[in-house]
């Protein structure tokens, strides 16, 4: 046997940061190479007896041990995984009527098991037959009923942290990564605030819970937790009081996906953007700024039709004249989305803007050409419309992102939509990585132009910004490619005055990407990269046109031009003319 007890004892010779969990264990990083994304994973096997390596990266786990001084031995626990536990935690759900569904039981060392009543006075250690629900779930419906805003945290020991601060909260069973759409309708009406963990698998599940929580909800704003604590429990534990934490001030979720994901800290964003979301001088001191918002946006939602702006500001509680009201004016009036505009002829009438409007694929003709510029020089006469799609497809490692990266750099500052990258593969480490081959893209981001969202799935169809140029890294179905084709429809649908350019995955030896003949239909563009050979320049490939419905002068159709892939991380380069 080896010389560790616990399967914590082996992880703690492993950096603790970056650090993801996983099924039975941690990513973390490899000492074996440079790494940046944790690529080693770390895990016990099904009867936690041995642990077992893997590095994404190729390593040897024989080289792993080597590195940090270990014998193979070592990867068996000196007392057959029968770690001495305590509970340190009892959590109890309950139904609407305060019933006992089960219990979340919390140990010392760090586990988790959970348990059902027997009906005689005992456990059965499952959960079988019984639905779950959020925590202190009566307690959140009689929330919901006063209109009390309901924070949303990542664990139980943060939400209790909080009831015992003065705050409503809840949370789901079993951690990050665990959010049901379930969930979501149980909080159905209320005025939520998520309180997302300050780590990679925080955020991660923020996002999934703000995509499941938008639109069933009356309200949805996000609580920046200071980078100085990893959750809400350790900042309370700083010596933060209630007070403290309102201070902070709420941010929306875009602001929240497009901005502190992209590690802007909260406090720099919060002194940058005071008013966007925090508490505003004069007669609104004390007020959030959500306050306003919301009640602003409800009167004119209600009002269906045009209505005097002083009248307005009477109903929220504020002068015409104050700077509060001012700036919600004049931000719901102008942005990506406006939702207000004023009426002809009259400075002092205003109206809301039904945002469900969308452009229908018979309205496509009359829509204006944008100005979007490819990687490869891909033909001047390839032409592309508002509301439209185009598709990439190449094999893997064919140079779908580094397509998809060209196109947002040579976007960027050429169009008055703002670029989006929504990713899914890889993570925010890595994705800073590639991004060292695009120096105007790092300026972009940091000037708001560039917006990169990582996405906690595969799903892109309810993240598609209308107007805005979308990029997509990357569709995937798996073995469900009979999909894809409506998946491209979703992200095609919502589309207003923007396009979305997604990338899709290629079967070895295939024509098309994944799904066949339905990723054809809508796309006004389709392009395959397929590799050739590599080289120590890069990967060698060949780039096809093989669907173009708008163009001027000679169809492009059946053009290809060679390339390669090169600089740190794989940029394209166009080795030949486009040619039959």
């Amino acid at each position: 046997m080896g010389r560790f007890k616990t399967f914590d004892e082996f992880l703690n010779l492993f950096p603790a940061k970056p650090r993801q969990r996983i099924k039975n264990g941690f990513n973390v990083i490899c000492p074996c190479h440079n790494d940046h994304d944790p690529s080693l994973s770390i895990s016990l096997n099904g009867n936690k007896t041995k642990i077992l390596l893997n590095c994404k990266a190729g390593c040897d786990g024989k080289d792993v041990l080597k590195a940090k001084g270990l014998t193979e031995a070592d990867l068996f626990l000196s007392n057959n995984g029968q770690t001495e536990r305590k509970i340190v935690a009892t959590y109890p759900y309950h139904d609407t009527n305060r019933n006992l569904l089960f219990e979340v039981i919390r140990y010392n060392p760090r586990d988790f098991k959970v348990r059902r009543p027997d009906g005689s006075g005992g456990w059965i250690w499952n959960l079988e037959g019984v639905r779950p629900v959020i925590y202190r779930l009566p307690d959140i419906m009689s929330a919901i009923a006063n209109g009390d805003n309901v924070y949303v945290t990542e664990g139980e020991k943060d939400c209790d942290n909080l009831w015992a601060i003065g705050l409503v909260s809840t949370t789901n069973p079993f951690g990050a990564g665990k959010w049901k759409s379930e969930y979501s309708e149980m909080l159905s009406g209320a005025n939520v605030v998520l309180v997302p963990d300050n780590d990679d698998e925080g955020r991660k599940h923020a996002i999934s819970v703000l995509d499941s929580l938008e639109g069933k909800v009356k309200s949805l704003e996000v609580l920046g937790i200071p980078s100085s604590a990893k959750d809400v429990t350790e900042w309370l534990e700083q010596g933060h009081t209630q007070e403290d934490l309102l201070s902070l001030g709420n941010l929306t979720p875009n602001v929240y996906k497009n901005t502190y994901l992209n590690n802007v800290p909260v406090k720099q964003y919060l002194a940058s953007n005071r008013d966007n979301f925090g508490t505003t001088s004069g007669q609104d001191e004390g007020k959030e700024w959500g306050f306003y918002t919301q009640k602003f946006d409800q009167f004119m939602q209600e009002a269906k039709g045009r209505v005097d702006k002083r009248e307005v500001a009477e109903a929220i509680g504020l002068k015409v004249t104050s700077d509060t009201f001012r700036k919600i004016l004049s931000r719901r009036k102008g942005g990506d989305k406006p939702q207000v505009r004023a009426y002809r002829g009259s400075h002092n009438l205003i109206e809301w803007i039904n945002r469900d409007y969308r452009i229908t694929p018979e309205d496509i003709s009359t829509q204006a050409m944008l100005r979007i510029r490819l990687p490869l020089n891909i033909p001047e006469y390839v032409k592309i419309p508002s509301h439209s799609v185009v598709g990439i497809a190449g094999y893997k490692s064919a140079g779908k992102t580094a397509f998809l990266l060209e196109t947002a750099e040579l976007n960027v500052y050429d169009q008055e939509l703002p670029v989006y990258y929504w990713y899914n593969e890889m993570g925010e480490l890595l994705l800073n990585t590639r991004l060292e081959d695009y120096p105007l893209l790092l300026k972009a981001r940091r000037e708001g132009r560039f917006r990169p969202v990582m996405q906690t799935t595969f799903e892109f169809t309810d993240v598609i910004e209308p107007d805005a140029v979308n990029l997509i890294d990357y569709i995937d179905r798996d073995d469900d490619i009979w999909l894809i084709g409506e998946d491209i429809r979703k992200i095609f649908t919502p589309l207003n005055k923007g396009c979305s350019i997604f990338a899709l995955q290629k079967k070895r030896d295939s024509n098309l990407g994944y799904g066949g003949t339905p990723t054809l239909k809508l796309p006004t563009l389709y392009i395959t990269l397929d590799e050739k050979y590599h080289s120590e320049k890069g990967t060698h490939g060949l780039a096809k046109i093989i669907v173009c419905k708008n163009w001027e002068g000679t169809n492009p159709v059946g053009l290809s031009c060679e390339y390669h892939t090169g600089g740190k991380h794989g940029k394209l380069f166009r080795d030949t003319d486009w040619k039959r």
